[in-house]
């Protein structure tokens, strides 16, 4: 006579498949809202996008999008319409505790000055710059509110 194996069909009755499954619960849980949350980096809602202040003479508004990487550095692009074309800007910059310091770069030589400084400061849910120096043509520093994306 053979001996036959006899295995439980799953449920409450089997001990392999209920540790198992608590495994799977204790490790998908806790990932699932470290993703959530932000604390592994998928979703952290460090990106933002934003218009400064200016109209379409040769005070042109920004529009920003950027993100904030490791360690407070601030990365992205930035485009301004002119009357003969867009400029494309390089953005770089450093949040310090709730203090920004942005810069903005471009190579297009039509555009004069190349590089503008922006100052100011992160809150909750936004980026809020000033142009450091006022712009020829500009009556006022630009000023711009980055929100959230």
């Amino acid at each position: 006579m053979e001996e036959q194996t006899v295995t439980q069909p799953p449920g409450p009755g089997n001990p392999i498949l209920s540790i198992r499954a608590a495994w799977r619960a204790a490790i998908a849980v806790p990932l699932t809202a470290a993703l959530l949350t932000g604390c592994i980096g998928l979703w952290r809602g460090d990106y933002y996008a934003g218009r400064s202040s200016g109209g379409l003479d040769a005070c042109v508004p920004f529009n920003f999008d950027v993100s904030i990487e490791e360690a407070g550095r601030i990365m992205g692009l930035a485009a301004t319409t002119y009357p003969w074309g867009t400029a494309s800007w390089d953005v770089v910059g450093q949040v310090t505790d709730w203090t920004i310091a942005l810069e903005t770069k471009t190579q297009d030589p039509r555009v004069s000055p190349q590089v503008v400084r922006w100052t100011g400061k992160r809150n909750a849910i936004s980026l809020d710059v000033t142009e450091a120096a006022s712009a020829a043509g500009c009556p006022a520093p630009r000023t711009a509110t980055l929100n959230r994306k």
